[in-house]
């Protein structure tokens, strides 16, 4: 057992901070945080991989840029430096079946020059103009292509120019449809939005003219993968999940390395009859991005997905804070990204902490970038109001405040319950079978949380001992909840009747509860009421106690922690405080003590307690003022105890029998 003070409460980072700025001797961003995942991204497109397609999935969190995170990871990793083949990509005439439009590649970047060439090359063939020097301008400029492309493109122009020598008519003004330019060798990373069959693997666009419909190569659209060949196409899972058949197609076309033109009609079938333009090569890595749920829809989606994947790396929501340096530095990314004010060393010892409450533990730092962002944005805004120069300690707790107090109504609605005594708590004096828990409401839709006492009380009675949970009879309680009960159960059958049945029931109730709790936090409360009752110990009221127990008593860790204890520190105010009000909560819990100021300043003060407790027997002495003791020692909880067993097994003999005799006598009279 140990009783915290101002010092244990307080964060040390072992670190001088000074302002952002000062602290950024090197810019970091999100990837630079997790080597893992550099690592992973720089396994892609390895030697054993370039002649195939290849699918990378990243798992990440609500809030993660990925579009900048990824291109920052291939960046850093050489991904940029091309590996596969890069091609422009266009789509000309089939000189002998307008009906199916040839694909052609060129070399990375020489996709303008070459249509320019190509127009040069139509005139000097129709004036009658040697064109063999011009033809062969083309081919030098394509050098550095697969020689097989190489071949195809001679064959091409060769076609081209007898055709036009021979005066034959081409069926379409425009022979040639430049569908993807690149601007140089530099690989493609193309992101995926909105997608729908058109927008991912192209689309025939059609013409009607009295009456009749058709198409051409030059109405062709490309679509995202074919934009992405040769380098990274990436696609958030969520919207995969929503519309399987692009999954399923783009699933056969990396297997298959061809992407032809086929619609999503149900018959596949075009709308011009015969219209089929030749089918693309593929070769790309797919990055698929999204957090554990999306992922796990995705994977129920499609039972061989795990076996299409190549690569699977995970973004941390978390740094370890030993790494403050890089942390901060990566605080002032953020900054510098959004034009931010500067931020004094007090302000960003502030706002390191933030992170850590937001990840609950002093050991670590939040790494979500929106989350920091946004409160960043709000304390320059503030410090902007105040006309400081730097985002002052002040500006950046009055943010944190602000945010807290927009998202609080229900906080609020819940302060006046208890103020009105409609939510009924005590917290002074000594009650038995009653105790003050803690728990923590989530609000739907945001990541606002807030603590809440409540009161759990439990009456003893003859019986065969069991522990009747009302909220789960009620159907109001889930199963970790109801794991909870059984495990108050077996201490208390551990304990005390290891040769015998208990004589007695227990009803355990979480007093004004009406909606659905769960969880093993209120296990250490729950179980420090039904002692009470049995030994008819009052409890003092003003305390609140949270913790999850095993079966031996041991106190275990809870979630939460912080709300929890400002939850009962919020209704001890209103109740006025007489300076003995305090919580008792696992020793395990201490490096997640993350406390308001407000709070601490209480402890600081002497006026609100924290205290740490290992065992159960510790949690019970300081609640009711007596050791918890042994069966020997008529005087401790234990003690008090066994005796009113004893007393309930002989007056249960009594009444079952009529006899006088003792409850031992006839348990081995038998």
């Amino acid at each position: 057992m140990q009783k915290l003070t101002y010092e244990n409460l307080a964060s040390d980072f072992s670190f001088s901070f000074r302002t952002l700025s000062e602290t950024a001797e090197k810019s970091l961003r999100l990837g630079d945080l997790h080597p893992r995942v550099k690592s992973g991204f720089q396994r892609v497109g390895g030697p054993s991989n370039l002649g195939k397609s290849q699918v990378l999935i990243l798992e990440g969190y609500p809030g993660v840029d990925y579009e900048n995170t990824v291109m920052h990871l291939i960046t850093e990793t050489g991904g940029l430096s091309p590996k596969r083949p890069i091609f422009d990509l266009i789509y000309a005439e089939n000189l002998d079946n307008p009906l199916r439009p040839v694909c052609i590649n060129l070399k990375s970047g020489s996709g303008v020059e070459f249509c320019g060439n190509v127009s040069k090359l139509l005139d000097k063939l129709l004036n009658h103009v040697d064109a063999e020097k011009l033809v062969n301008k083309i081919l030098e400029s394509q050098k550095g292509l697969p020689q097989e492309n190489i071949d195809a493109l001679a064959g091409y122009l060769s076609a081209l120019s007898a055709k036009v020598l021979k005066g034959e008519p081409f069926s379409n003004e425009v022979i040639i449809n430049l569908m993807v330019a690149r601007e140089s060798d530099r690989v493609p990373v193309i992101y995926g939005r909105d997608l729908n069959w058109h927008s991912l693997f192209g689309k025939i666009n059609y013409l009607t003219e009295q009456g009749s419909t058709y198409s051409h190569q030059n109405l062709l659209e490309p679509g995202l993968v074919r934009m992405a060949n040769g380098g990274f196409l990436v696609l958030p899972v969520a919207e995969l999940v929503r519309q399987p058949h692009l999954w399923y197609k783009l699933s056969s076309v990396l297997k298959t390395g061809s992407l032809d033109w086929v619609s999503n009609y149900q018959d596949g079938s075009s709308i011009v009859p015969f219209f089929e333009p030749e089918a693309t090569d593929v070769n790309l890595t797919v990055v698929l991005t999204g957090d554990y749920l999306d992922l796990s829809e995705f994977y129920s989606l499609d039972l061989n997905a795990l076996e299409e994947i190549d690569l699977k790396v995970s973004l941390d929501q978390t740094i370890d804070a030993s790494k403050v340096d890089e942390f901060t530095c990566y605080l002032d990314l953020i900054r510098a990204k959004q034009n931010l004010k500067d931020f004094t060393a007090e302000a960003v010892g502030l706002l390191c902490r933030y992170a850590q409450r937001q990840c609950g533990t002093r050991t670590e730092f939040m790494i979500v970038e929106t989350r920091l962002r946004s409160v960043m944005k709000l304390a320059s805004d503030i410090a902007f109001e105040n006309s400081h120069d730097l985002v002052e300690f002040a500006d950046m707790s009055a943010a944190i405040e602000e945010k807290r107090f927009r998202s609080g109504h229900i906080e609020e609605d819940s302060s006046r319950m208890y103020r009105e005594g409609k939510i009924f708590i005590v917290t002074s004096g000594s009650r038995i079978g009653q105790i003050n828990g803690m728990s923590v409401v989530s609000t739907t839709g945001t990541d606002f949380e807030y603590g809440e006492p409540l009161r759990i009380t439990a009456t003893v009675h003859a019986g065969e001992g069991d522990i009747a949970d009302v909220e789960y009879k009620a159907n109001l309680a889930g199963q970790i909840h109801q794991k909870a009960m059984m495990i108050i159960n077996g201490f208390l059958t551990n304990r005390f009747a290891q040769c015998f049945p208990l004589p007695f029931s227990v009803n355990l109730v979480f007093e004004q509860s009406y909606s659905e709790i769960d969880g093993d936090s209120a296990s250490l409360s729950g179980l420090c009421a039904v002692l009470s009752a049995l030994a008819n110990a009052p409890i003092r009221q003003n305390y609140a106690v949270t913790g999850a127990l095993d079966q031996f008593g041991h106190v275990q860790p809870v979630g939460g922690l912080n709300e929890k204890i400002e939850g009962f520190y919020r209704v001890c105010s209103i109740k006025g405080f007489n300076g003995d009000e305090g919580v008792i909560i696992p020793s395990s819990n201490l490096n997640q003590l993350i406390l308001r100021d407000e709070v601490m300043q209480a402890v600081k003060a002497e006026k609100f307690h924290i205290y740490t407790v290992d065992t159960i027997d510790e949690t019970i002495e300081i609640l009711t003022g007596i050791k918890a003791g042994s069966h020997e020692d008529p005087e401790s909880i234990y003690g008090m105890i066994s005796s009113r067993i004893l007393e309930m097994q002989e007056r249960n003999g009594a009444a079952g029998t009529g006899s006088g005799s003792s409850f031992w006598e006839r348990l081995f009279g038998r």
